[in-house]
């Protein structure tokens, strides 16, 4: 990415600075506004083309999901959904501490056997 902010400002008073530091949120970006603008607009771009790759302009009723927070160019959000936090071991987060709360909850075994 410095690479092609360095060759898309050539020219500037300002030199592309590649220095990185992290968001509000604890996400790591580059610390020059130019290089995050530029890393905004090819990320979304990509997410563009993915998501028009099944055609859904073209196709009435595709369904296009999309697992992020990014913006997708001419197909307008109609739902979100927030997904469950999952355990290591694939349970819900949410019922898992519920249910350690009640000495009902017992890990369970696989049910599965190897026979020869």
């Amino acid at each position: 990415m410095p690479r092609r902010g360095h060759g898309h400002y050539t020219g500037t008073t300002h030199p592309i600075t590649t220095d990185k530091e992290l968001d509000e949120k604890g996400h790591g970006r580059y610390s020059d506004a130019r290089l995050r603008q530029l890393v905004k607009y090819l990320t979304d771009a990509e997410l563009t083309q993915c998501a028009h790759r099944n055609r859904p302009l073209r196709h009435d009723g595709r369904m296009v999901v999309t697992l992020c927070q990014g913006d997708v160019s001419y197909l307008p959000v109609t739902e979100t959904l927030r997904l469950p936090r999952l355990t290591t071991t694939g349970h819900c987060m949410r019922q898992v501490s519920a249910n350690r709360t009640s000495d009902s909850w017992r890990p369970q075994r696989s049910s599965w056997r190897r026979t020869a």
